[in-house]
């Protein structure tokens, strides 16, 4: 994919997440009768702004970050709507917004995806044929319909593949209906590194209904949070290696999702949300899971920590988060030049 269309997706990516993110922090503190006085997607130089209410919306040049700024967040303030002067749930609520939303964002997209990709049937029904596969080479076309593989009679996509998998290097005869013809198409499986027979289809998709699309998504969103959490402590307890990508290395990934269409390139962008979502609940410094941990420690001992000292501790894993940042995306760089 081209590099400027790459680059400019990859923004655009990074744009809506953060959208959502910040949004979420917005609308919570709103719904809690917090002074928000400036809600900004992206960091550094003014872009663009706009004041609505007693909001100022901004859009600013580095693509790294948003914030909403709240009086009170950091200590007292003068504001008697200020973040400050609200109960320790309702301030939790806020804290924890962003990466709610973000789950919610998530799962939004992956219901439109659902609905716009469809679900692959369980017919033997050939959607798509990749070209370099020997079922291509054999004549196979997207929307023949396999009725039968050596002269016994094949009723679903599984029977199908099934032949297949234990075929490797075996020549079988296809009998396939297309639009009402019959026709007869012989081809030799290909070997797959674990051995099992693959010749290149994929299975034709069907549409998929609004409730299914909706079922579908909750199950994804839950099964991708699942999956980040335990990779996690996987990386955590070294069950598996460390894999981190800086935004270099999504930036590749996101030209690769985009290859395959709009709806997967949802898909991918939904994926990155439940990333951002679940980390940002984790409890280390500079992130909204230590700011939970600081209100929580207020709500059990009556009294909030020392604006000072959470400040700090939070200065300083910004600090180590930044540096962090620099270094994944040096490897990010060497990768891909390498």
């Amino acid at each position: 994919m081209n590099v400027l269309l790459t680059v400019a997706l990859t923004l655009v990516m990074f744009g809506v997440i953060i959208f959502a993110h910040e949004g979420g922090h917005l609308l919570c503190a709103k719904a809690c009768g917090v002074y928000v006085e400036e809600f900004s997607v992206g960091m550094g130089p003014l872009l663009f702004s706009f004041k609505k209410g007693d909001t100022q919306y901004s859009l600013r040049l580095l693509p790294i970050g948003g914030y909403c700024k709240m009086p009170g967040e950091d200590g007292e303030s003068d504001y008697p709507n200020g973040f400050d002067k609200k109960n320790v749930p309702q301030r939790m609520l806020v804290v924890a917004g962003g990466a709610l939303f973000n789950i919610l964002f998530a799962l939004i997209l992956f219901v439109i995806a659902f609905m716009g990709m469809g679900t692959a049937t369980t017919e033997p029904l050939i959607g798509e044929v990749s070209e370099d596969y020997p079922a291509y080479a054999a004549g196979f076309e997207s929307g023949d319909r396999v009725t039968a593989i050596d002269g016994k009679a094949v009723a679903s996509w599984d029977d199908m593949t099934g032949v297949i998998r234990s075929s490797a290097g075996k020549e079988l005869t296809f009998s396939v209906d297309r639009d009402g013809e019959s026709v007869t198409l012989a081809v030799t499986p290909d070997a797959n590194d674990d051995g099992s027979g693959v010749i290149g289809v994929v299975a034709a998709r069907v549409p998929m209904s609004p409730f299914a699309a909706i079922k579908t998504g909750f199950v994804q969103t839950y099964a991708m949070t699942k999956l980040v959490l335990v990779s996690l402590w996987q990386m955590i307890t070294g069950a598996i290696g460390l894999e981190l990508a800086g935004p270099v290395g999504v930036g590749q990934m996101v030209g690769e999702a985009a290859h395959y269409g709009f709806y997967n390139f949802l898909v991918f962008v939904a994926v990155i949300s439940v990333n951002l979502g679940v980390v940002n609940m984790l409890p280390l410094p500079a992130l909204d899971g230590s700011r939970l941990v600081f209100l929580l420690v207020e709500g059990i001992r009556r009294k909030p920590v020392s604006a000072g000292v959470e400040g700090a501790i939070h200065f300083a894993g910004f600090v180590l988060l930044m540096g962090l940042l620099i270094v994944i995306t040096y490897f990010d760089i060497a990768r891909i030049v390498g």
